[in-house]
């Protein structure tokens, strides 16, 4: 078949293009993937192995890695970083020849959504250059707008919150072209856990129930999750925690995903009132037991602690973007900074702050339009 030719399947064609840096990316892609799965056909892609065919495992494993040590290689990947307009076009041309090459491939998709900034960047590029009717969306999975995401071509835009919008427009992208869309949606029984009091039990590595009735029925109570994404980035000091869990009323879930040796030093400490979780995929049931959220100041995570109106306590950011969505959450009102060294405990969980920052999570959401893009689709004949 000729890659323009239109297979029988009535379904349009839709690549989403993401990539495995952490695991936002990646689960905003599949989000999107499970929203738009019946209405068309979808073949989700790995940007990086796209372009570093032959070594994507190793670029993958290195950034980890410097995530995980935070040593000289870190301070390196930062300088670059900020140099971003500077570095990226001496990575481009390659990148853009084998992204030319996978696209000649492969059946014509008639919709491109790019989950990944340097993806949308790349994927700009290729629509100017070859394929100028091509239609694309870039879905923003963070709150903060860099460059890379911003792109001569792009038909819409989602993002995740009115701030970003502002962002956008601010940077001259046309109103009508963006969707506060609020990526990394739940579903519809994930939904439905939002105020939940019954048990609910973790499908994670241990088999405790995450509440029970008795549960809520002290008023002082207040369940903290804390998560630090698939890697468990978050501090390795069992102090850390032993302070927290100090706080009158205070009961943890600490979710640590691939960190084994954060879990198994929590499971050895014995701290009252925490419990140490593995790698899960239950996120919303533990959201749904939580009261605040703590964790590092990403997209992913902190999109779905405001999806359930759980307020945010972040740790100090270590990444440009993380900063920039912590004065999201300052200016919105729905988060605060929690610093180990300098940062009360009463501070930390007081009521005012709790109540106020779930009312403007409550508006945030109410903010979400999903159901434009369909229409976005369906004006253009993507879907019936």
């Amino acid at each position: 078949m000729n890659r323009n030719e239109q297979p029988s399947d009535p379904l349009k064609f839709a690549h989403i293009y993401t990539c495995h840096f952490g695991a936002g990316h990646m689960m905003a892609a599949k989000k999107l993937s499970t929203r738009l799965g019946n209405k068309l056909r979808i073949m989700t892609i790995d940007s990086v192995k796209v372009a570093f065919p032959l070594v994507h495992k190793i670029v993958y494993f290195l950034y980890n890695r410097m995530l995980y040590k935070r040593k000289r290689t870190f301070k390196a990947y930062l300088k670059v970083y900020d140099r971003e307009n500077e570095v990226l076009p001496f990575f481009m041309k390659t990148m853009c020849k084998r992204y030319l090459r996978y696209m000649r491939k492969r059946q014509r998709p008639d919709v491109i959504f790019a989950v990944y900034g340097l993806a949308a960047n790349i994927i700009s590029t290729y629509k100017r250059d070859h394929d100028p009717d091509l239609l694309t969306v870039t879905m923003i999975t963070d709150f903060c707008v860099y460059d890379s995401w911003i792109n001569e071509g792009t038909d819409l835009y989602l993002v995740g919150a009115p701030y970003t919008r502002d962002l956008l427009i601010e940077r001259g992208i046309d109103p009508e072209k963006i969707i506060v869309y609020g990526f990394a949606l739940p579903s519809e029984t994930e939904k439905n856990l939002v105020g939940r009091e019954l048990p609910i039990r973790s499908n994670g590595n241990s088999k405790e129930a995450i509440c029970s009735d008795s549960d809520t029925d002290d008023a002082d109570r207040i369940n903290l999750l804390i998560a630090g994404g698939v890697l468990g980035l978050l501090p390795e000091e069992t102090d850390f925690y032993a302070k927290l869990s100090a706080h009158p009323g205070v009961h943890i879930n600490v979710i640590c995903g691939k960190n084994e040796t954060l879990r198994k030093n929590l499971e050895a400490a014995g701290l009252p009132n925490v419990r140490a979780y593995g790698f899960i995929d239950n996120m919303f049931d533990h959201l749904a037991w939580a009261d605040i959220f703590m964790g590092k100041a990403g997209g992913l995570s902190c999109m779905e602690a405001i999806h359930m109106e759980v307020p945010i306590l972040y740790l100090p950011p270590f990444l440009p973007h993380e900063a920039k969505n912590a004065d999201f959450f300052e200016i919105s009102g729905i988060g605060r900074l929690y610093d180990h060294e300098t940062t009360a405990t009463a501070d930390a969980f007081d009521r005012d702050f709790l109540n106020a920052a779930a009312e403007n999570m409550r508006k945030i959401t109410a903010s979400f339009e999903p159901e434009r893009l369909l229409t976005w689709l369906r004006e253009r004949n993507l879907i019936q």
